[in-house]
């Protein structure tokens, strides 16, 4: 659940962002093929790219391109990683009524980022979890490295 109720709230928020982007960026996930079975016999193919990431975290980063203070031209992973850099003007705009965080962030960010930090390991467990966590259905996971 999303609770962001103080500046120091919204600050810590994007401390442990910038921490999974540290993360992903010294780890060797990149590019890893996960290919989750689903009991249906359906399977579902993700490979961890810089592009997905701020969609993994539960970053809206349509929604932070829309609204002028990044580029609209920069990636979702230009605009994760200007998170802090940007937080004065966007702390300013909730503040003022133009911006909100429930716009800027999944409801489940804060499982999505407690689910990386105790699993920032294994990456092939993470992505589970986080499939486990949108659907109820039976997942077995390849990883194909």
């Amino acid at each position: 659940m999303l609770n962001i109720k103080t500046r120091a709230d919204f600050d810590n928020l994007l401390s442990r962002i910038a921490g999974a982007v540290r993360y992903y960026e010294a780890s060797n996930t990149k590019r890893n093929k996960y290919i989750v079975y689903l009991s249906n016999e359906d399977r579902f193919t993700y490979t961890v790219d810089s592009k997905n990431i701020a969609h993994l975290l539960g970053v809206n980063f349509v929604y932070l391109r829309s609204i002028g203070i990044f580029d609209r031209n920069c990636s979702s992973y230009d605009v994760l990683k200007g998170l802090q850099e940007n937080s004065y003007s966007l702390y300013m705009g909730v503040q003022e009524g133009r911006l909100s965080y429930e716009s800027m962030f999944s409801e489940h960010i804060e499982d999505k980022l407690s689910a990386l930090e105790l699993l920032q390991d294994n990456w092939k467990f993470l992505i589970l979890n986080l499939f486990a966590s949108i659907s109820k259905i039976e997942l077995t996971l390849q990883v194909m490295m």
